[in-house]
């Protein structure tokens, strides 16, 4: 558990239980505090180049970049305590909502959740840029609701919350789509003014703004996005993007000069600019080409350039909406729910049961009934009816072009919506404890069952160990079938008394920073993650033979 945190050097984290009740009641209301990650290093790395050491406010903002950037820190809150001792060693103390015995489990069902959200773009490799860009955008505000609960505070900032529980603010939004750009090898930043985090991202030289919270409009339902603030100049921002003293010595490498314009007037957002609205106002997915959406009760498909086209086989109809999950288009509205092929040349009734909102977020797809709650929708064949006539069967070639019009104002612009970056040394005070609730875009309902089992892996077999380079082993090791991921641990004991491990998602490792002139002992297993009703299950198959290596470089 402890080395799914390390720090650069290597070094051992230690995760401790922390009691609520010590923070209850504070200034920010950080009453949701379970456990700390204790990182230790050497003080001197916290000078800056003087007799100056550093104090929490300074290192702060570079915590919050090592949340954004690395997804193995995401259950970590911005709530840090910086100490030293007179050995030269420095201690940094990083809070959690979670309670330690749950990091782990947290870390995986997040990281889960970012590879189901990437399958689309590592699927389809000929998206150009900003079609990447713009799918992680709608995944982005479609996987989490805006939040911000006095009672719940730590929770909303960190982003395996947008995961657990489905509710976010700016901060976590950012660093969500911050790992997701960095992932599909973008450079992209968290950007923050001392009220509000958003997302800076470069593309062919220049940088360019996107603010995926402020495209969550919450009032008008869990399945809209908006796009007025995807890709834009610092000049169609407003003065809460502006950065301030609080983080200019971070970003001062972003000026104004270096800041794009070329999308200004990108498809999805073209009208409105003055009053800060969006063409297309619900979730765009991804398939073969071409993004899918709804807009005034009809579908539409686009294909990245120019206006979307009207698919004339769907008609209109009451809160029509389309979502992409899984490689099948699905349509839902007053006349049901439909899966269809990319054509629209045919399609599958899979309810006759009016649906009012649908959506996709991180492979599931979820839908709504008679205005109640979101849940997610299984598709199972045995629920399956075929309609008579077909309603979506091709009688023409679709055409047809959208008049850009504008429909949904994204623009909050009261403090409760922006909500102030928490503090940056460790409040004490006492007071009642609070326990994080599950809110929007939970499962309340399963029309149909899924099935609850989960195969057990098969046993790894390592082929090789290497003392590759300096201070550095290299692990190979045969695939295992349905495996979704890789455990590999090693130790300097031959019975794995004290040990670390890391989990790969490649049948090979390579692991730095060892000692010189040990011996290591490694293992392997397989792991298979999967998703039932809503909940991620892990398996685990058997540990390899251990195998031993000598670092002699």
């Amino acid at each position: 558990l402890t080395n799914a945190y390390t720090n650069s050097a290597g070094t051992q984290a230690t995760i401790s239980s922390v009691s609520p009740s010590r923070f209850a009641g504070s200034a920010n209301n950080v009453n949701d505090i379970n456990s700390s990650v204790s990182f230790r290093f050497d003080t001197s790395i916290l000078t800056d180049g003087t007799t100056t050491v550093r104090t929490s406010t300074d290192v702060l903002p570079y915590v919050e970049q090592a949340i954004s950037r690395y997804p193995r820190l995401c259950c970590l809150f911005t709530l840090v305590n910086l100490s030293y001792n007179s050995s030269g060693e420095s201690s940094l103390i990083v809070y959690s909502p979670f309670k330690a015995d749950e990091l782990y489990k947290r870390t995986l069902e997040y990281e889960t959740a970012l590879n189901d959200i990437l399958k689309v773009p590592n699927n389809y490799p000929n998206m150009n840029d900003v079609d990447k860009l713009l799918y992680l955008h709608d995944e982005v505000v479609a996987l989490t609701e805006y939040s911000f609960r006095s009672n719940l505070y730590a929770i909303d900032y960190v982003p395996a919350g947008s995961v657990a529980y489905g509710t976010s603010v700016c901060q976590a939004y950012a660093a969500v789509f911050n790992h997701l750009a960095r992932r599909q090898g973008f450079v992209s930043y968290v950007l923050d003014s001392e009220t509000h985090a958003w997302n800076a991202v470069q593309i062919g030289g220049a940088w360019y703004y996107i603010d995926t919270t402020w495209d969550d409009s919450s009032a008008s339902g869990a399945d809209a996005v908006n796009h007025y603030y995807f890709m834009v100049s610092k000049s169609a921002f407003d003065s809460a993007h502006d950065l301030d003293t609080f983080y200019s010595s971070v970003f001062a490498a972003i000026p104004n000069s270096s800041m794009g314009s070329a999308y200004d007037t990108y498809m999805p957002k073209t009208a409105g600019s003055s009053s800060k609205t969006s063409v297309v106002t619900s979730e765009m997915g991804y398939m073969g080409g071409y993004f899918y959406y709804s807009k005034n009760n009809r579908m539409y498909r686009w294909n990245g350039s120019g206006e979307g086209q009207l698919v004339e086989t769907v008609p209109a109809v009451s809160n029509r909406r389309v979502a992409v999950c899984d490689g099948t288009v699905y349509i839902s509205g007053g006349d049901g729910l439909y899966s269809c092929n990319s054509t629209m040349t045919s399609s599958t009734k899979l309810s006759a049961t009016a649906y009012t909102g649908m959506y996709e977020a991180a492979g599931v797809l979820y839908v709504q009934q008679d205005n109640g709650s979101f849940s997610i929708y299984k598709d199972a064949s045995s629920t399956v009816s075929t309609p008579t006539p077909n309603p979506y069967a091709a009688t023409a070639t679709p055409s047809g072009s959208v008049s850009p019009s504008a429909s949904v104002s994204p623009t909050p612009t009261n403090s409760s919506r922006i909500p102030t970056v928490p503090p940056s040394t460790t409040p004490t005070a006492a007071g009642a404890t609070a326990t994080p609730s599950s809110t929007a875009k939970t499962a309340t309902a399963t029309p149909t069952a899924a099935s609850s089992s989960i195969t057990t892996p098969g046993q790894a077999k390592i082929k090789s160990v290497k003392n590759i380079k300096t201070r550095a082993m290299e692990i190979k090791w045969k695939k295992v079938s349905g495996a979704s991921r890789y455990r590999v641990q090693y130790s300097k004991s031959k019975d794995f008394t004290t040990k670390q491990f890391v989990d790969v998602l490649t049948n090979s490792k390579i692991i730095t920073n060892l000692y010189k002139n040990k011996t290591y002992y490694v293992r392997v297993r397989a792991v298979k993650i999967k998703r039932v009703n809503g909940t991620i299950k892990y398996a685990y198959g058997k540990w390899s033979a251990k195998k031993k290596v000598k670092i002699t470089k």
